[in-house]
């Protein structure tokens, strides 16, 4: 299907930018144009393909090509280019995504807070490793630095002592915390996290998978960030050293329960006849 996009997408670029100037002349020239990307949308290359198309002219706004522009088709990871630019135009480059923390209660002159601290997460989702380290110019940061950088902004409000509970909203109107037409058998995967306003390390545990001392004992399982929320069936076997084992790994779709198994090809036994 990639390669299928791809051959698309060069046909159209080179139909639109080749024919530039048919763009200017009469009507049937427009025509031309929609006729051509029939011919080739019809192309074998193509076949059991689903597209649409949409081309506007930026200077007058005429709508130069259309062909089932309306249909719901699943977007490519391109789309994320569209969407960066249209949040770029929106909210400009300087924006940044707040995270509120507030108290509920009284400070005394000693600097306690007789009552609860307040977090309001708004979606920030660079409270994550990624953002950080190999993926960006900023220095190694854990997500646990930056909350210590939150406690500091408390401090530096004179609080020192907090005597309630933290208490986290993560209650904002969000109405799907999937995204629409996702599959659900991506569900499990890093890329398919649940939204939330409250981000932490991408949504996602990192897991990793600790031989036994001998074969056949019992893989050891740990998980970062490690939380209670998540339970964790280890059915991992320890195998030699030559074989080849496959770690697999399911998560139900309602609840956090993770099932961690492998297969080791080494020890299957195909037929011969």
């Amino acid at each position: 299907m990639k390669q299928k996009t791809i051959i698309l997408a060069i046909v159209m670029a080179t139909l639109l930018s080749g024919c530039s100037p048919l763009l200017r002349g009469p009507g049937d020239r427009l025509d031309y144009i929609q006729q051509a990307s029939d011919k080739y949308l019809r192309s074998i290359y193509l076949k059991g393909s689903s597209w649409s198309i949409m081309a506007v002219d930026l200077e007058s706004g005429r709508i130069i090509l259309n062909r089932d522009s309306d249909r719901m088709l699943i977007p490519a990871s391109n789309m994320k280019l569209l969407t960066t630019a249209c949040a770029l135009e929106t909210l400009g480059p300087d924006y940044r995504i707040p995270t509120l923390v507030g108290y509920r209660g009284e400070v005394d002159s000693s600097g306690v807070l007789h009552g609860d601290l307040e977090v309001i997460g708004f979606g920030d989702p660079t409270v994550s490793t990624r953002y950080t380290g190999v993926y960006s110019d900023a220095r190694e940061m854990s997500p646990q630095d930056r909350f210590t950088a939150w406690a500091d902004s408390v401090i530096s409000r004179g609080i020192y002592q907090i005597e309630g509970n933290l208490v986290g909203y993560d209650d904002l109107s969000i109405s799907r915390t999937l995204g629409a037409d996702w599959a659900w058998n991506d569900l499990k995967y890093w890329y398919a996290a649940e939204i939330s306003p409250f981000i932490y390390t991408d949504g996602c545990l990192e897991i990793t998978v600790t031989p036994g001392d001998s074969v056949g004992d019992v893989a050891s399982v740990s998980w970062d960030p490690d939380i209670d929320i998540v339970d964790i069936y280890d059915e991992v076997l320890t195998v030699a050293a030559d074989a080849e084992p496959e770690l697999h790994f399911d998560r139900a779709l309602e609840n956090n329960i993770v099932t961690v198994w492998a297969v080791s090809y080494t020890h299957l036994t195909l037929p011969t006849n």
